[in-house]
């Protein structure tokens, strides 16, 4: 830090280049105080290059100096004198030594005691002052009915004995020291084991720990047993952002340290730091010199996380290892059950278009080539909200898979093709439908508004206009769910609308070529008729049907994803990013393991596998 005054050398001294600075911002005093004259400066460069004497001749390291406040909070603590009261119902109303301050102090305001409460507010008002929360009813009367002399104590310590109390009276501590369960800033990660040092606060409101050991294990825990308890330093915000500059890192590390040390004074002294960081203070008694004192004790303190020997410690290590060996045991049993990946091709077709057609809702042709229009479309809707079956975020069951439609489109048009499907695909396939059940409710029946005779054509050439090609798949009733059966009367209600996702209905193993088509064909009434999601699998055969519901890969999570295939001998194994959701395409970890009892994963670079990308 520059000094403000270099004796014998204005030009040189902080405080001239500061006060003649052409720096609007850097001129002092700033720009909304009166200015310095220039005789002023003339004197002040003058005494200066004199040897800037004071005329008193005092020191100048006043920060050294002790601290000479006014303010009541830095006096030295005493003992007041008692009030002495002279007024028999003062005396009356006294009960200690402290209600003699109170009543003095009403007593020179012209202020009277409030009227004595009755037990049913006095139990509400300690209950809700302890713990936070009302009492029972049955606490109420136990309370009132009560007629021994100490109930009024015997009420209060059952409250301060009381778990709750420490949960209630913790938190106030816990906002004190910017305790947090998340790292703050930008990425305000979760703190999976801040948890540690909650439940020391409130098991030390619980036990009435001395406030002199309270802060003792807080501050140096380490050496004295209390592990958990120097989590206090490390409660505040911590910046997890890294930076390849040197300069920000320091930065950072600064401000980590601020943390500890604003808090700690705070906390213990009611008093801020933060200027100190820069400067002494006129006012406060804490100096420069102080706060980086206080800073190197600090400087041993990081962020983390790392173990705390317990005395139960190894014995829960044990118990958890154990339960992990079988928990995995138990995982490897269940892994026999899980299906193998489908390794053959899948398509999945979404009758939703683009939004520009979707909102004019004209017969235009598709940007798309694997959905055709055929006849102007009647809307479309989304499936109701909500987690029951069919509904917009149906999360599957046994047998079915979740809602995987969101929308539909629908027509009236009775004995009319509307829709096909273009998969453009070859082979045998196995074809799943879905479609939007529109279902109302009328004093209390239900009424369905969807066709009950929707057809499903396979045009093979894809040649509307050639008939001898066409053959019928099967004919769907959209009243109903894809297993056959009725939508559950309570999903439908007396009254409103319903939108229900189908679900995905097995339509059978067809052969197709490249230019095949699916086509929905309006039923013998102007009745909707609905299109939505149609999944195609490859199969073996003409013959051998795959399981109800196609075998889809679950969707990417961030924290893991695996899948079992049959055992195949390989020297490469490729990882394909087809697309992602916006950002950058990534891979973390990867393993893969081989077949038996005894699998291992090959992955390992230690097993000599290598990692390449192209």
């Amino acid at each position: 830090m520059k000094p403000a005054i270099v004796p014998g050398n204005s030009s040189e001294s902080y405080l001239i280049q500061r006060i003649i600075s052409e720096d609007k911002f850097e001129r002092m005093p700033p720009a909304d105080k009166e200015p310095i004259t220039p005789e002023e400066i003339r004197l002040l460069r003058m005494w200066i290059d004199q040897g800037a004497n004071w005329p008193e001749k005092e020191d100048t390291a006043v920060a050294d100096q002790s601290f000479q406040g006014d303010h009541w909070a830095f006096q030295p603590v005493e003992r007041p004198k008692v009030p002495i009261l002279h007024d028999a119902a003062d005396k009356a109303w006294a009960r200690n030594p402290i209600d003699n301050f109170i009543i003095a102090r009403l007593d020179k305001k012209g202020l009277s005691p409030s009227e004595k409460a009755d037990r049913s507010t006095l139990i509400r008002r300690w209950s809700q002052t302890l713990l936070g929360l009302p009492p029972s009813p049955e606490d109420v009367q136990q309370f009132v009915a009560d007629q021994s002399p100490d109930a009024y104590e015997q009420l209060v310590d059952r409250l301060l004995a009381s778990p709750h109390y420490g949960e209630r009276w913790g938190q106030h501590w816990l906002d004190i020291v910017r305790f947090a369960e998340t790292s703050g800033f930008e990425v305000n990660t979760p703190r999976p084991n801040a948890w540690h040092y909650r439940d020391y606060v409130i098991q030390a409101f619980n036990k009435d720990t001395p406030y002199n050991q309270f802060i003792l294990e807080q501050l140096a825990g380490d050496t004295v047993g209390a592990d958990v308890a120097t989590g206090f330093l490390v409660a505040g915000p911590k910046d997890l952002v890294g930076s390849p500059d040197i300069r920000l890192t320091l930065a950072q590390r600064m401000d980590e340290l601020h943390d500890m040390i604003n808090t700690t004074g705070m906390t213990f002294m009611g008093l801020t730091t933060g200027c100190a960081r820069c400067h002494d203070h006129k006012f406060d008694p804490i100096s420069q010199r102080d706060y980086y004192a206080m800073q190197a004790v600090f400087s041993g303190v990081k962020h983390g996380d790392r173990v705390l020997s317990s005395p139960q410690y190894k014995e829960n290590q044990k118990k958890a290892k154990e339960t992990k060996e079988k928990r995995n045991k138990v995982k490897n049993q269940l892994s026999k059950f899980e299906p193998l990946a489908f390794t053959g091709k899948t398509l999945v077709i979404d009758d939703q278009l683009p939004e520009t057609e979707a909102s004019n809702l004209k017969k235009e042709k598709p940007s798309r080539t694997d959905t055709t229009i055929l006849m102007e479309i009647g809307g479309t809707a989304g499936y109701t909200s909500g987690k029951k079956r069919g509904e917009s975020n149906d999360t599957g069951g046994l047998g079915r898979l979740p809602n995987i439609g969101k929308k539909y489109t629908w027509w009236k048009a009775a004995h009319a093709d509307v829709f096909t499907w273009n998969p453009g695909l070859s082979g045998y396939y196995q074809i799943w439908l879905s479609w939007g059940c529109g279902l109302s409710g009328r004093s209390n029946t239900t009424k369905a508004l969807h066709a009950m005779d929707a057809e499903y054509h396979l045009d093979l050439d894809g040649d509307l206009a050639t008939q001898d090609d066409r053959r019928l798949i099967t004919i769907i009733n959209q009243q109903k769910l894809a297993d056959g059966t009725d939508a559950p009367t309570e999903l439908v209600g007396a009254s409103g609308s319903k939108n229900l996702w189908s679900g995905l209905y097995a339509a059978g193993i067809h052969e197709l070529n490249r230019n095949s088509r699916i086509i929905l064909r309006g039923g013998s009434s102007d009745a909707p008729v609905a299109a939505d999601i149609m999944v195609f699998q490859q199969a073996a055969d003409s013959l051998t049907l795959q399981e109800s519901s196609p075998q889809l890969r679950p969707a990417v999570q961030t924290w893991q994803n695996s899948e079992r295939f049959k055992p195949i001998e390989a020297k490469f194994v490729r990882f394909t990013i087809l697309g992602t959701n916006g950002g950058e395409p990534c891979i973390d970890e990867l393993e893969i393991y081989t077949e038996g009892s005894d699998s291992s994963n090959v992955a390992l670079a230690s097993t000599g596998a290598k990692a390449t990308a192209s």
